[in-house]
């Protein structure tokens, strides 16, 4: 059996005396150690817990920025088809001009610009959206530099533009013009 006293400060108060059992000092031991152990997990473990509440309010942020990436992209993915659209409908307006002014097709060239190098992108949509941008770009350059070509030839042949009819009959882009004016073979 073991004694445990407790003396107050106050030499006037009396002294307390405590008588444990061998057991009930196991079952204290053992409880203070059991304590200790959590206590000491706790320490460990804490730092982690609040390193995964940070993480997870950071991803939340993440996910809300990524879900407002992909509306910007898929409204620039409708632009871009809005603008090939375009480039297609100019492409047939320039062929079209081409042969109604009796300009010969090498004359007319392909503009001559090389394909840009795509931007590198670990998503699929947005390495895809870049490749269409830069194809965009090069048939743009194409374009201007064919309308450059075609302005030349008018003015370099200023009386052939004069007999040619410039007013079409016909709605443009409602036909599709398969031989010029002039003899065929």
């Amino acid at each position: 059996m073991y004694e445990v006293q407790f003396h107050p400060a106050d030499i006037r108060k009396q002294v307390r005396y405590f008588f444990l059992s061998r057991r009930a000092v196991r079952r204290l031991v053992t409880a203070g150690v059991a304590l200790g152990v959590v206590l000491l997990a706790g320490l460990v473990l804490a730092p982690i817990g609040i390193h995964s509440f940070l993480l997870s309010s950071r991803l939340h942020v993440l996910q809300h920025q990524h879900s407002l990436s992909m509306e910007v992209l898929k409204e620039r993915d409708r632009a871009l088809q809005r603008l090939e659209t375009r480039v297609r409908t100019a492409r047939a307006t320039q062929r079209q001009m081409g042969l109604i002014l009796g300009v010969p097709e090498k004359e007319q060239g392909v503009g001559g610009f090389p394909a840009p190098t795509p931007l590198p992108g670990p998503i699929p949509e947005v390495e895809t959206a870049g490749r269409r941008a830069g194809r965009l770009e090069t048939e743009s350059r194409a374009l201007l530099s064919l309308a450059d070509e075609l302005a030349g030839f008018v003015q370099e042949h200023r009386q052939l533009t004069r007999i040619v009819p410039s007013i079409c009959p016909l709605a443009i882009g409602s036909f599709v013009l398969t031989s010029p004016f002039g003899e065929r073979i």
